[in-house]
């Protein structure tokens, strides 16, 4: 999986670089038009001119007063209206570079004012209210075993059942370290990584791993790829790309019809990024060779399906950091793609995770989106976090068909978990709401057919905050079975109950592991 650990920063905007780097002509005029007086516009006007620079203009009915005043704060510098302090970052040369920030105010102190006020004012108290749902049931499908795999308290932050290896791949971004685990607790085989490791691909030949870099916000060019051969109860590594900006996930495949694989890699960043596929990687005798397919930052995932079926593989890409939306990139043959976003969310939503699953048996799979993502800052719990499944109507054209509304939602799998013939999910919240729903750290949600899931909770969700799961058959007795990662030391923007956070740091807990009873003895 890929593990994105990126703590997207889900309302910072992201200027398309076609649209910030904007000549120092256009930049001037818009100053002096500021300056001389340009008639006042509404607050709502303001928005649409100014906000739809960077992504889909935002509602104030999508967060409260407090909430807007934080994010507005953010905005200042990407109208020039707040200068960042570049010296004082390790990233700040390549952001002054960038030309994401107007050296001089694109919008005058009174229209910024209007503009604050606009939301502000005509947002709510709390945007807390979630969507009728069903009541949740007590889960017993699955029986949950601890799984402790460190002395210190748990920064999961990539997790993958590999039955071929035989156990359970776990990166761990506090220690910095990979490790292949039995589910006996037993190491298998550890290396000491550079980063935390976010995603890897194992071959018969060769394991890769994509090493995130820093694991907070940021723009340092840190991030690398690893390919990795078995020796002993460790590897040999060899660093196959450096300089990437938080890379959190890659697919391995033939981007170009040359019957070679290539590495595709999304490099999240934070507010520089890209999406791009390297060529030649691995071979003794090439240098990786990097093509861009995107120059922005929030790549978050990428899923591997041929829509038109053309016979070439197209691209479905989950985009975040402000710029929240799917794309599909259109695979044109020799390496070229065309873009077209076929699904867009406000800038509020925080896109977490996309998921590829066919509900309703046509072989045509419908887009699982999650969103839920808020660790920018303390802010309140919003009611259309959750899981989508979006189906084709058409071509290049997806309507939503299901939404469950969950806190804080961070992670989805899809499988058939109750052996009915049907997939049911397995969901995970990073950001839950311990007051108003305590029990849903984990939420499994059975398909009763025609759109319609059954929520099941379990005791014990609290034992760790979860920001990754797998599925698959752990115990080799053909059912699907689960495990949950845990991340303790992710960012406080939401309340802890410090009882839990003691629990956390005591018990340490790595991974939950949810053994399905189905077909047990």
């Amino acid at each position: 999986m890929r593990l994105i650990f990126s703590f997207l920063e889900f309302f910072r905007p992201l200027l398309h670089t076609a649209l910030v780097r904007l000549p120092s002509l256009m930049v001037g005029l818009s100053v002096l038009t500021a300056l001389a007086g340009e008639p006042s516009r509404s607050g709502k006007d303001l928005a649409q001119l100014h906000c739809q620079r960077c992504h889909q203009v935002p509602t104030p009915d999508l967060m409260g007063k407090e909430d807007w005043k934080a994010a507005l704060k953010r905005m200042a510098g990407f109208l020039g209206i707040a200068r960042p302090n570049f010296d004082a970052r390790l990233d700040g040369e390549d952001l002054k570079a960038s030309g994401l920030f107007p050296p001089q105010p694109l919008i005058s102190s009174a229209d910024w004012s209007a503009l604050i006020a606009y939301y502000v004012d005509a947002a709510p108290a709390d945007v807390a209210a979630q969507p009728a749902r069903p009541a949740p049931q007590k889960l017993q499908l699955f029986k949950p075993r601890q799984l402790v795999f460190g002395s210190d308290a748990p920064c999961t932050s990539l997790l993958q059942l590999d039955p071929r290896a035989g156990g359970l791949w776990v990166g761990d971004a506090q220690a910095k370290t990979l490790t292949l685990f039995a589910t006996n607790e037993r190491v298998i085989r550890q290396l000491a990584t550079d980063s935390a490791p976010v995603s890897i691909i194992n071959e018969p030949d060769r394991l890769w791993v994509a090493l995130i870099g820093r694991i907070l916000p940021s723009d340092e060019r840190l991030g690398q790829v690893w390919a990795l051969r078995p020796n002993g109860k460790t590897w040999t590594p060899t660093r196959l790309l450096t300089g990437l900006r938080r890379p959190v996930e890659m697919n391995l495949f033939d981007m170009d019809g040359d019957q070679e694989k290539d590495l595709l890699i999304a490099s999240f960043g934070n507010m520089l990024g890209r999406l791009s596929w390297f060529s030649h990687v691995g071979r003794a005798d090439r240098r990786p060779l990097e093509h861009s397919l995107q120059e922005i930052s929030g790549s978050v995932q990428s899923r591997i399906h041929d829509w038109n079926r053309d016979g070439k593989p197209d691209l479905t890409v989950l985009r975040a950091q402000g710029m929240e939306c799917v794309e599909i990139y259109s695979n044109q043959g020799n390496g070229t793609f065309t873009m077209k976003k076929v699904i867009e969310f406000p800038p509020t939503y925080g896109c977490c995770r996309l998921e590829l699953a066919d509900f309703d048996s046509d072989s045509v799979p419908e887009l699982i989106v999650v969103n839920g993502d808020k660790g920018d800052y303390a802010c309140g719990p919003r009611g259309y976090h959750g899981v989508r499944i979006f189906q084709r109507a058409e071509a290049e054209k997806f309507v939503e068909r299901y939404f469950f509304p969950l806190y804080g939602a961070y992670g989805v799998k899809a499988a058939d978990f109750d052996g009915d013939g049907d997939l049911d999910l397995a969901l995970i919240s990073f950001f839950p709401d311990y007051d108003r729903a305590p029990d849903e750290g984990f939420v499994y949600l059975r398909n009763d057919g025609d759109w319609q899931f059954q929520p099941f909770v379990m005791e014990g969700s609290q034992q760790g905050r979860w920001i990754v799961l797998d599925a698959g058959d752990v115990d080799g007795d053909t059912d699907v079975d689960i495990v949950l990662g845990s991340f303790v030391r992710g960012p406080r923007t939401i309340h802890i109950p410090s009882s839990v956070e003691r629990q956390w740091e005591t018990q340490r807990l790595s991974v939950l592991l949810l053994e399905n009873t189905l077909r047990s003895p």
